[in-house]
This record gives structure tokens, C-alpha cells and sequence, in this order.
């Protein structure tokens, strides 16, 4: 009785495909699948919500805002007018990874006659990674969410790839730990 008790809430748990987590900033992630065609969002700063079937591409990249601040974007794409980005921008100090303004420059000298194309321990691609200047490069038509970590926006994409690729619905909301 006791084996046929465990195996049921094993299947309970396992079917209803929930994951909750404590990110490393003190936020627990709440990642769940729902019975609507639609992966929702609850982020910080508001709502997104979108049915599955009007996502064209979900996409992520990194790159240097005004030299100062590395920016991890994800961007969705939808069949609507706009497009959707959440993101986390760390801070470049002295004390970060990578140093943008000295260890472009010099990282750059590096480069002219060698082979390597690789900054900050092989995290940063020199010769790919975009740089922008705020406001000049924002876009109209824009959805914008921040998040508080990389891990946030690791669970948000995972999030909305599953609902996706599954073709089932998904809640996804954070709440800050008290």
C-alpha cells in the first residue's frame, strides 16, 4: 500500500511538470504547465502573455551597451507589431570579468596577427559581440523587461522554449523571498 502511494504522488508530481526554485538573488522562480495555449509571464515590471501559436523566434544574445554595462537579452519574436526583450545588464567595473574600454583596446591589439578571437576566459567574442550606444540603437514598438540575474533569465527562456516546443501552456512568475 505504501509502494502504490509513493508511486501515485510520484506521477502526481511529475505530470503536473512544476519546477520552483530559489535563484541566487533571494527570488523564487515559479515555473509551471497550465491548461491554455498560452505561456505567461509574470515579470518584474508587469504581465506578457502570448499564445504559442503567434511565437516566431525566441533568440539570445549579450552584448556592450556604451562600453559600461554587458547586457544578456533574450528577444521574442511574435506575428504582432512588436517584439518582446527581457533582460539582465551587469555592470562593467574594474573588478568585472571583462573590463570593456581596457580589454577591448587591448585585447584588440592582441588580436592583429594572432589566431585568437577570444576575451575574458573565452566568455566574450570580440569580433561579434555587439556594442551600442543608448538611446541611439532602442527601438520603437518595443516590450522591455529587466530581470535580477542570469539564472532569472535562464528560467524565463527555458520557460517559454518548453511551453513551446511541448505546444503546451506555461505560467512562469518570480516572487521576492521576504
Amino acid at each position: 500500500m505504501k509502494t502504490f502511494a509513493a508511486i501515485t504522488m510520484a506521477l502526481v508530481c511529475g505530470a503536473s511538470s512544476i519546477l520552483n526554485a530559489q535563484s541566487t538573488t533571494g527570488v523564487t522562480i515559479k515555473d509551471e504547465e497550465n491548461q491554455t495555449q498560452f505561456w505567461i509571464a509574470q515579470l518584474p515590471g508587469g504581465q506578457f502573455i502570448i499564445p504559442l501559436s503567434k511565437l516566431v523566434s525566441v533568440a539570445r544574445q549579450q552584448y556592450i551597451v556604451d562600453g559600461t554595462m554587458l547586457v544578456y537579452e533574450l528577444s521574442i519574436d511574435t506575428l504582432g507589431p512588436s517584439q518582446t526583450r527581457i533582460y539582465f545588464i551587469e555592470p562593467i567595473t574594474s573588478n568585472s570579468a571583462i573590463n570593456a574600454p581596457k580589454v577591448i583596446t587591448d585585447r584588440a591589439k592582441e588580436l592583429v596577427g594572432s589566431g585568437s578571437s577570444r576575451v575574458s576566459g573565452g566568455n566574450i567574442d570580440i569580433n561579434t559581440i555587439v556594442s551600442k550606444n543608448y538611446p541611439a540603437t532602442t527601438h520603437s514598438k518595443t516590450i522591455e523587461y529587466r530581470v535580477g540575474s542570469l539564472q532569472e533569465l535562464d528560467a524565463v527562456q527555458n520557460s517559454l522554449v518548453t511551453a513551446w516546443q511541448r505546444g503546451r501552456g506555461r505560467s512562469y512568475s518570480t516572487e521576492k523571498k521576504k
